[in-house]
């Protein structure tokens, strides 16, 4: 099985702002595996000609009931619809029809494979570490969050101290994700973790973080692989002092359009670019940034 005009479909939901603001992943790539993914369950080359509009989508989606979760099923969706779309805006299913002869279309419209022969496990062969990545973005984020706490517990530790308390917000409404507090310095910590060598050029920033002193944003880099922390990004000012002002930097946009294909804004949300974030390379030094 496969999928026509890849390098197309990645160039077009690039060009729609797809993994613009990925805080985890690459969703470009993610989007991909999806198509992959439903071209392998339901033995079908993804084309112009089996996936060209929503009763397209629907339908294939229908044929993936019980074979995938439904959030799972959800991903695809949102993958296919990306390419029903690079369909229209280029007028592909024309040109993919009068390239194609009626044996071709037949073959590559049904599926030819049966229930039993199908993989129902979480994670198939066919998603690749990148889709483990997307799809469980939650349970990493919540992992590194986890990780760096430890290795912050851990130096205040090796320090003989034992005075870092950690807090976590109720409401997760004014841009901070954590609380730590030592020796009467109070960080209010907002996180953003991206892949080593990921191509991410900016964060989206809540400006409620500002009116916190010494309200700062960690943005950590890891290993895809072992989940290694570092090196770290530090936006932020000296102890005590609050967040610069960041409300001159470019209003965020939801990463996906409205029905009139327009990208409504995120009032509340700045996008800062990475060169505004100074580089540290140790947790060791982290922590001195942090806590003096």
């Amino acid at each position: 099985m496969k999928i026509w005009y890849q390098d197309e479909y990645l160039q077009f939901i690039i060009s729609q702002g797809v993994g613009v603001n990925d805080k985890v992943a690459s969703s470009p790539a993610s989007y991909l595996s999806y198509l992959s993914s439903v071209s392998h369950h339901l033995s079908i080359e993804i084309s112009p000609i089996t996936l060209n509009c929503e009763n397209d989508v629907q339908r294939l989606a229908m044929e993936l009931e019980g074979k995938r979760k439904p959030r799972t099923i959800g991903n695809y969706i949102s993958a296919m619809r990306q390419y029903v779309a690079m369909v229209d805006a280029h007028g592909m299913r024309t040109t993919a029809i009068v390239n194609l002869d009626s044996s071709e279309i037949e073959r590559s419209a049904l599926p030819q494979i049966q229930e039993d022969e199908l993989v129902h496990d979480d994670i198939s062969d066919d998603e690749s570490a990148d889709d483990k990545h997307f799809l469980h973005s939650s349970f990493r984020e919540k992992l590194l969050e986890h990780l760096l706490v430890a290795e912050l517990l851990k130096r205040n530790w090796l320090e003989h101290s034992c005075d870092l308390e950690i807090a976590k917000p109720e409401v997760d409404s004014k841009g901070y994700d954590l609380i730590a507090e030592k020796g009467g310095i109070v960080r209010h910590i907002q996180l953003k973790s991206t892949k080593r060598g990921g191509n991410a050029s900016s964060q989206n920033i809540h400006i409620a973080l500002a009116a916190k002193p010494s309200g700062c944003v960690i943005w950590l880099e890891f290993d895809e692989h072992s989940l290694e922390l570092g090196p770290f990004r530090f936006l932020g000012a000296s102890l005590g002092e609050k967040l610069p002002k960041i409300d001159h930097f470019p209003v965020a946009k939801h990463t996906k359009a409205n029905a009139e294909g327009k990208k409504s804004e995120r009032p509340q949300l700045r996008r800062v670019s990475k060169s505004q974030f100074d580089v540290i390379y140790s947790i060791e030094e982290l922590y001195e940034v942090l806590f003096g």
